[in-house]
This record gives C-alpha cells, sequence and structure tokens, in this order.
C-alpha cells in the first residue's frame, strides 16, 4: 500500500502492449504469426510510428531470431514496412540466436549497451 496508484508510474515501450522494463512473452501454436507480431511491434518502436491504438515509444530494437534466418526475417520486415508506409531506411538490429540465450548473455548485453 506505500507504492503509487497501479498504473501511475508505468513507461509503455507499446501502449498498451509492451510496458518498460517488464518481460513479455508471446505464446502459442506453431503458424500462428507470432514472430510477424514480434516484427511489427519492432518496427513500431524503432520507427516510432503509431500504428492503430498502439502508441510506441521510439527506440532501437535488438530482434533476436532462435527459429528462422535473415532472409526469411528480411523479406517480413520489408512486407511489413512496405504495408505499414515505414520509411524503407528505418531498420532493427538483427542477430540470430542459433544456440542458449544463457551462453551468449555476455555479448548481448554489450551489444545493447552499444546500440
Amino acid at each position: 500500500g506505500d507504492q503509487p496508484p497501479p498504473g501511475t508510474n508505468q513507461v509503455w515501450r507499446l501502449q498498451p502492449y509492451l510496458r518498460e522494463g517488464t518481460p513479455t512473452s508471446i505464446y502459442g501454436p506453431a503458424k500462428l504469426g507470432k514472430s510477424w507480431l514480434a516484427l511489427l511491434f519492432s518496427l513500431l518502436i524503432q520507427s516510432g510510428q503509431k500504428f492503430g491504438s498502439m502508441e510506441p515509444l521510439q527506440g532501437n530494437v535488438l530482434y533476436l531470431d532462435y527459429e528462422d534466418d535473415a532472409d526469411a526475417i528480411s523479406s517480413r520486415i520489408w512486407a511489413l514496412k512496405k504495408g505499414l508506409g515505414i520509411d524503407p531506411l528505418v531498420s532493427i538490429n538483427y542477430r540470430y540466436g542459433g544456440g542458449v540465450l544463457h551462453a551468449d548473455a555476455e555479448r548481448l548485453g554489450n551489444e545493447v549497451a552499444d546500440n
């Protein structure tokens, strides 16, 4: 009870879906569109462009890919940018995971700090 009322200190990276500093999971059956949704969120945040009720706080994005490859993700990004009218020069930082996350934590931390 000694905290401010709920919602008063929340910073949204992408309102109303992604709160700053809070982990978010997107889960569901295969072929549901989870990666497309993650790319949509990523492009909105990177560009700062509003879409429908989604209002991003612009910032840099690092997309960690543990499923596809750079070509597949690139073609999706181009399709989303074209469909949303996002500047073609907007790009997100992409990295193929290909392993276990904790084994790459230090290098990822450095990349995040640098960008």
